[in-house]
């Protein structure tokens, strides 16, 4: 069963037809369940056209008729599927027929007298049941309107659009609301995805702009002309350290007071390189190896500098140059250290920049020592204890400090603040000590 309401659209008015039955037969003939009278009808055969209920779709079916239906201007041939909202015309040109409400009768529970037979043979849903004459319910003339025709322009100006309701209507809305569900959820994933690598490629560049990386060439320059410092009391290590190369024709390393403060022996190693090319930073490796052997030529404890003669030298080895500029705020800086006593690697590099140039620092450390000299302080990433003595330089390897201090904690108007940051000796310092000791021979 199936109940149908069309609206035929005229050339000044418009009409109402309602059916119902197996199939709905649009036409001239008082036998359809459509009657379509008057002038419009001279284009439109006797049963010109059925909609249908098939395998579960409403479908429309021209039925050999003079002038055609048509589609979009296109005549049809076969039958095709329909819905609420459908038009289709009746001859070319002729009658416009919009499908306003189209629905199964037994998908509704409803009961609709059907016709027993019918003398064109195209309702094949028929099932048995009282003949009917053409003016039974199954019969539809246009609707009466008031005062007779009524305007199409006008009267669809005062009509509502016809919603789908039921079962249709319930999966029309959920549909929508999925749909509307899934573009809101890809939107924001989208979102997240872009933000998160917005925020990504921030952090690489901000890293980029703090902790600059100094040439390959530099950084090697300056590595092969460090050494790891083991301070030794009665056969035992009681500091270790870092230092540098100052003067290759004296053998002289330069590195703070307090890494040789109290020794009776000095061991020291330079780096070892593999075949690859990269500093070997296993401990064991130094400590199975024969050491070289120094003693403590000057030491400064105000300045935390001291000077160390070696007994030999390795040959190809170059003195660190020391900057002739001073340094300046904001600077790159970078370093070199031995935390070996804290961690398996040694010749650990950082990259900083200066934050803060003091050119009298007077400080008095915990263990009594009294500091007094020119001192640069500067974000270093990656020094530790054992850092201590090692050179601070620049992107040209030029010696611009002598790591000296770590500083854990800074006072703010917080309270103490954790930092991670190192207190250099600044270099005029070092061209000082290496002037009054050999005066006009520093480098």
């Amino acid at each position: 069963m199936m109940l149908v309401q069309l609206r035929a659209k005229l050339s000044n008015s418009s009409s109402v037809y309602r059916a119902s039955g197996g199939s709905v037969c649009i036409g001239r003939s008082p036998q359809c369940n459509v009657v379509i009278s008057g002038a419009a009808a001279e284009v439109i055969s006797a049963e010109h056209a059925v909609i249908e209920w098939r395998d579960g779709q409403f479908v429309l079916r021209d039925l050999h008729s003079s002038n055609g239906t048509f589609v979009n201007g296109a005549r049809i041939s076969e039958a095709i599927d329909v819905e609420e909202g459908f038009e289709f015309e009746l001859g070319h040109p002729g009658v416009v027929v919009l499908i306003e409400k189209l629905a199964s009768a037994t998908s509704r529970g409803q009961s609709v007298a059907v016709r027993n037979s019918s003398p064109f043979g195209y309702y094949p849903d028929a099932t048995s049941a009282p003949a009917e004459s053409k003016d039974s319910e199954n019969v539809f003339r246009p609707l009466p309107e008031p005062d007779g025709a009524v305007d199409s322009k006008s009267h669809q100006a005062d009509e509502k659009p016809i919603e789908p309701s039921g079962t249709r209507a319930i999966l029309l809305k959920t549909v929508a609301r999925q749909r509307n569900v899934y573009w809101i959820s890809i939107a924001i994933v989208g979102f997240m995805f872009l933000c998160g690598g917005a925020a990504i490629w921030y952090q690489s560049w901000k890293m980029e702009k703090v902790a600059p990386k100094p040439s390959y060439q530099a950084f090697e320059k300056v590595l092969k002309s460090t050494v790891w410092i083991h301070a030794m009391q009665a056969n035992q290590d009681i500091h270790t350290g870092t230092g540098f190369v100052a003067d290759t024709d004296r053998r002289w390393i330069v590195t703070n007071h307090h890494v040789v403060d109290g020794a009776v022996k000095l061991k020291l190693w330079f780096p070892d390189f593999d075949e690859t090319g990269h500093p070997i930073g296993d401990r064991e490796h130094y400590i199975n190896r024969r050491p070289i052997e120094g003693t403590v030529l000057v030491s400064n404890p105000k300045k935390d500098l001291a000077i160390i003669e070696l007994t030999s030298f390795p040959t190809g080895v170059r003195a660190v140059p020391l900057a002739s500029d001073s340094p300046r705020l904001g600077q790159e800086i970078f370093a070199i250290g031995n935390p070996g006593a804290y961690q398996e690697s040694l010749w650990v590099h950082s990259a900083g920049r200066i934050n803060v140039i003091q050119e009298e620092f007077d400080h008095v450390f915990p263990d009594g020592q009294h500091i007094n000299a020119s001192v640069i302080t500067a974000s270093l990433d990656a020094t530790f204890q054992g850092s201590s003595g090692g050179p601070a330089f620049n992107s040209s390897g030029e010696l611009i400090g002598v790591v000296q201090s770590l500083k854990h904690w800074e006072k703010s108007s917080s309270g103490l603040t954790p930092v991670v940051k190192r207190n250099c000796i600044s270099v005029s310092e070092v061209r000082t000590l290496l002037s009054e000791h050999l005066p006009g021979e520093a480098n």
